[in-house]
C-alpha cells in the first residue's frame, strides 16, 4: 500500500512522510524554557512511530505478527537548544539494516537551524519467547520499499 508523500502537521506546514513536526511543550523544558535533553528521545520515538505508521507499519501490526521492536542503543548530539513553543521537525532515516537489527538516524531542526542528531539501534524480540529474532520479512520488505524516503541522503524539507 503506497504511503502519502506528504502529511499535514499541526502547523499547516506540509511535512515529508519521513518527518514529524512537534511543538515543544512545557513539560519538555527546564526552568529556563530550554528543551530538556531527555525530551529529544521522546521526540525521536514519536517521529519513528508516526513515520512507520505512515508507511503502513503500526505497533499493533508488529504484535499481530508476533514480535516487538526494542531499543538496544541510543545516542544524541545536541547542537543548538530548542525552546518552549518552538515548532521542531524530526526527520527519521535508515542508517543500516542487518539480518537482526535496524539503525535509525534522527535530525532535529527548527526552520534553518540544525538542533540535534541522534541514533537508535533496534533489535526485535519474539512475543512468544521474548528472545531476539531476525528482522521479520514483512518489516524488511516495507523498509526496503521506502528505502529512498528513509535515506540519509534524501533532502526532504517542509514546504509552506
Amino acid at each position: 500500500m503506497p504511503a502519502p508523500l506528504v502529511k499535514q502537521s499541526e502547523s499547516a506546514v506540509h511535512t515529508p512522510v519521513n518527518a514529524l513536526t512537534i511543538r515543544v511543550r512545557t513539560n519538555q523544558t527546564d526552568l529556563n524554557g530550554v528543551m530538556y535533553h531527555g525530551s529529544y528521545f521522546d521526540c525521536f520515538e514519536a517521529a519513528r512511530v508516526d513515520v512507520f505508521r505512515s508507511l503502513g507499519y503500526t505497533f499493533d501490526r508488529t504484535r499481530r505478527e508476533g514480535f516487538v521492536p526494542v531499543i538496544s542503543q541510543v545516542a544524541c548530539e545536541y547542537l543548538l537548544p530548542a525552546y518552549f513553543d518552538d515548532l521542531i521537525n524530526v526527520r527519521v532515516m535508515l542508517r543500516e539494516m542487518t539480518a537482526a537489527s535496524m539503525l535509525l538516524g534522527y535530525h532535529v531542526s527548527r526552520e534553518a537551524d540544525y538542533l540535534a542528531r541522534g541514533e537508535a539501534k533496534f533489535v526485535f524480540l519474539s512475543i512468544d519467547h521474548g528472545r531476539p529474532i531476525r528482522i521479520p520479512t514483512s518489516l524488511r520488505l516495507c523498509v526496503e520499499q521506502y528505502r529512498d524516503l528513509l535515506s540519509p541522503q534524501s533532502r526532504t524539507t517542509s514546504s509552506h
